[in-house]
C-alpha cells in the first residue's frame, strides 16, 4: 500500500512540475546522472554471450557527471538498484517479451510525503537528500539468475531503468535539523535509463561440450559449432567413423576413412604441501576427483594464437570448449586416449574450499596448471604430471606451477 500511495504521488508530481522542470533545467535536471550498464563472465571478462547456466554478472554504477548538485529524493542513495533492471528476450519471430525480477527483494523508501504548516497554509513536503557533483555508486556485482527468470536460451536486450525525481533549489524549506521540498513543485519526474547490451544465452542440447547451429559468437566461434545438436558423437571433435554414411566431424570435406593411429595423454596431479621454513615440498600427494581438461591448440582452434602464461590458463579454460574432460581417480590419475595427432594443452582447476574441504565456496581462489602437449604422434603415449603447490597453513595459495 505504501508503495502504491508514494507512486501515485510521483504521477502527480511530475505532472504538476513539467512546466517548472523546463522552465529552470540549468540546476535539476537528472541528465547528468548517468548510469553504466556492463556483463561480465566468471573470469572478469566482458563478454555478449553465456552457456546456458553460467553466471551473467552485472556491474552496475550511477554518477552525476554534471557541474552542478541535484536535490532528490530522500533515500535514492538507499535504493536496491537490482529490482530496477529490465531484461527483454527478443525471440526468432521478432516479438520481444519483457522480464522482470521474480523475487524483488524488500528496500527501504522514502515515507510518505508530510505536510508542514508554514504561513497558515498545510504545504505537502518530502525529504529530500543532495548528490553532489562527481557523486558516484557501484552497485554490489551480482549474477542476474538471482533475480531473473532467463531459463530459455536466445538473443537478450538488457537496461537499467531507474525511477528519480529532482527539486529546484528555490523550492526547498528548511526546518530544524532537517530540509524538505514542496512536493507540488518537482523539478523533474521519470526514469533514468542506462545503455542497452544485447547477449546470448547459448545452450548445448546433446551435451557434447558444442554450441547451438543458430549461434555466432566469441564463445561459440565457427568451428566449434555443432552441426547436429541431437546426437552427442557428432560434432567438430569427433573422428570420421568411415562408411557410415554420417558427417561425424561436422566436415564434409572429411574423407570417410579408417583414421590414423591416435596418441594418447596420461596426466597425474599431485599436491605439494610446503614447510612454513623452506620452499621445499614437505608432503605430497595425489588429488583425486579433480578436473582435467585437455584443449586443442590446432590452427582452427580457441586457444591457437594465446600467450601461454599461468595467467591465460584461467580465461582457456572458462571460455574455450572442448569433449575431452575427465576426472583423476584415487591415484590423482586421469589418461586421454585416442587423441588425434597435433597440439595440445592441459589445464586443470584447483578449488581450494573445495579439496581443503572448507563448506562454504569463495569464487575467485581458485588456481589454474596447464602443461602444453607439442607434436602429440600416431600411437605415441605421453605422460605429465600437474603440481599445485599449497603453503602448510592450507589458507593461501602459492603461484601455481607444473612440472614432468
Amino acid at each position: 500500500m505504501k508503495r502504491l500511495l508514494c507512486c501515485m504521488l510521483i504521477s502527480l508530481a511530475t505532472i504538476a512540475g513539467a512546466n517548472i522542470g523546463q522552465s529552470i533545467a540549468g540546476d535539476i535536471t537528472p541528465a547528468n546522472i548517468r548510469v553504466k550498464l556492463n556483463l561480465l563472465s566468471r573470469g572478469s571478462k566482458s563478454v555478449n554471450s553465456f552457456l546456458s547456466g553460467e553466471p551473467i554478472i552485472v556491474i552496475l554504477s550511477l554518477k552525476n557527471v554534471g557541474s552542478k548538485n541535484l536535490i532528490t529524493s530522500k533515500g535514492f542513495r538507499n535504493k536496491d538498484f537490482h529490482n530496477f533492471l529490465h531484461f527483454t528476450f527478443v525471440r526468432p519471430d521478432g516479438k520481444k517479451e519483457l522480464i522482470t525480477a521474480k523475487y524483488p527483494k524488500n528496500q527501504d523508501e522514502p515515507g510518505p510525503p508530510r505536510v508542514k504548516f508554514m504561513k497558515g497554509k498545510l504545504i505537502q513536503v518530502e525529504e529530500v537528500e543532495v548528490l553532489q557533483r562527481g557523486w558516484g555508486l557501484k552497485v554490489e556485482p551480482f549474477n542476474a539468475f538471482d533475480y531473473y527468470s532467463l531459463g530459455r536460451t536466445g538473443r537478450w536486450m538488457i537496461k537499467a531503468v531507474i525511477p528519480m525525481r529532482t527539486y529546484p533549489r528555490k523550492s526547498l524549506l528548511t526546518f530544524p535539523g532537517e530540509t524538505y521540498a514542496r512536493l507540488t513543485s518537482p523539478g523533474w519526474g521519470g526514469d533514468l535509463e542506462s545503455n542497452t547490451i544485447s547477449f546470448s544465452i547459448i545452450d548445448d542440447r546433446d551435451g557434447d561440450g558444442y554450441c547451438y547451429p543458430e549461434f555466432r559468437s566469441e564463445r561459440c566461434r565457427e568451428e566449434e559449432i555443432d552441426c547436429d545438436d541431437s546426437k552427442s558423437k557428432v560434432n567438430p571433435g569427433a573422428a570420421e567413423i568411415p562408411g557410415n554414411g554420417i558427417d561425424d566431424d561436422c566436415n564434409p570435406k572429411t574423407p570417410d576413412k579408417v583414421a590414423s593411429a591416435q596418441g594418447t595423454i596420461i596426466i597425474k596431479v599431485m599436491r605439494y604441501t610446503l614447510d612454513k621454513s623452506s620452499r621445499a615440498a614437505s608432503t605430497e600427494e595425489p588429488i583425486p576427483g579433480i578436473q582435467v581438461k585437455v584443449f586443442d591448440r590446432s590452427a582452427r582452434s580457441c586457444v591457437k594464437g594465446r600467450v601461454m602464461t599461468r595467467q591465460s590458463y584461467e580465461s582457456v579454460w572458462q571460455q574455450c570448449i572442448t569433449r575431452w574432460v575427465a576426472i583423476t581417480n584415487h591415484l590423482g590419475t586421469v589418461g586421454f586416449r585416442g587423441l588425434p595427432p597435433g597440439d595440445y594443452l592441459v589445464i586443470t582447476e584447483y578449488d581450494p574450499d573445495r579439496y581443503d574441504g572448507v563448506d562454504k565456496d569463495k569464487p575467485g581462489n581458485e588456481i589454474y596448471v596447464g602443461w602444453s602437449v607439442l607434436g602429440l604422434k600416431s600411437g605415441q603415449i605421453i605422460k605429465k604430471r600437474l603440481q599445485v603447490k599449497v603453503k602448510a597453513t592450507g589458507k593461501k595459495l602459492s603461484k601455481a606451477d607444473s612440472k614432468d
